[in-house]
């Protein structure tokens, strides 16, 4: 994962408390009542930091590009009946043979970019139920032993509470991602697509 200081340094987080029942924006000292039940907002607070992933993902593509193209080319070839070279990393091949682009799209210098989304909480304190919730997107287009590494890591959100984040909490995450991905995105001459599985 990467670390707060680089994402301070490329990122500005937008932080945000939220009733972690009803999704209502609130501040701790606030007394409304929240719709979802007969306790305060106030006393389910989830705190949203989300980060301008799509700087992160123009980074790592830009650096990665040449690997995303050598994936996509052997899948394409594996896909046409030729025969891979030993070692060859196809990773999800199901996946891949979904997702990727055709040849007509990629010699338009169309690509689809495969993302996957991952979210693990973990104790902030040993003596109280606080904990932290990183949000990561994964580009899985990369080669095996590239897709874990800490440079290839987006954070798009981190979210802290002493509950773990509901639905409409995650909902929020879910549609800043999915308003990017509907959009796309142009770099270097290439026009990329995305597909997100979760």
């Amino acid at each position: 994962m990467k670390d707060i200081a680089y994402l301070e340094e490329v990122n500005q987080f937008e932080v945000c408390e939220y009733c972690n029942s009803c999704g209502r924006r609130t501040r701790a000292k606030e007394g409304a009542k929240c719709s979802q039940g007969n306790v305060a907002c106030s006393e389910r607070i989830i705190t949203l930091a989300t980060c301008k992933f799509s700087q992160q993902l123009k980074e790592i593509i830009h650096d990665g590009m040449d690997e995303i193209e050598e994936v996509h080319i052997a899948t394409r070839r594996n896909m046409d009946g030729e025969t891979l070279s030993r070692g060859q990393d196809l990773h999800d091949f199901a996946h891949f043979q979904n997702c990727i682009e055709s040849k007509a799209d990629y010699e338009s210098k169309k690509i689809h970019i495969s993302l996957s989304l991952c979210m693990d909480a973990f104790p902030l304190f040993k003596k109280t139920n606080y904990s932290i919730t990183p949000v990561q997107i994964h580009i899985r287009d990369l080669k095996a032993h590239n897709r874990s590494l800490k440079r290839n890591n987006v954070i798009a959100a981190l979210i802290g509470g002493s509950e773990k984040p509901s639905e409409v909490i995650i909902d929020k995450i879910l549609s800043k991602i999915r308003s990017f991905i509907a959009i796309g995105m142009r770099m270097d001459g290439w026009e990329y697509r995305f597909t997100l599985s979760t």
